[in-house]
């Protein structure tokens, strides 16, 4: 798998990594946390947007992201959801360009990246 840095990707850097064999992947959930909002900010935006399958993208320098987790976590373990890491998320062969197509993941995983 490849996530391209700053999740800036192309047709050509996602037809060059498939040909490598890697299939790209992106955050679909991204905390702004990088934009110094509240911790009470970060966690409304991950709550409303995270769903099934979510990819979650924080920053190890936000200055509110140490703050927003424990919550974030806690409620999205009340909704039943399951922390998994990345390399968790299988790709589907023949996935179109992101892997949003999965196999192996159980209904409500989600993965928080940085």
């Amino acid at each position: 798998m490849f996530r391209p840095p700053f999740g800036d990707y192309s047709n050509t850097l996602i037809t060059t990594c498939n040909e490598l064999g890697y299939h790209v992947i992106q955050w679909d959930v991204d905390s702004l946390d990088w934009k110094d909002l509240s911790a009470g900010a970060i966690y409304d935006r991950v709550i409303n947007q995270v769903k099934p399958g979510s990819i979650v993208l924080f920053h190890n320098n936000g200055k509110h992201t140490a703050e927003a987790l424990e919550p974030i976590i806690t409620e999205l373990h009340r909704q039943g959801y399951k922390i998994v890491p990345i390399s968790y998320k299988r790709c589907t062969k023949g996935a179109p360009l992101f892997c949003h197509k999965l196999t192996e993941i159980p209904v409500k995983s989600i993965i928080i990246s940085g």
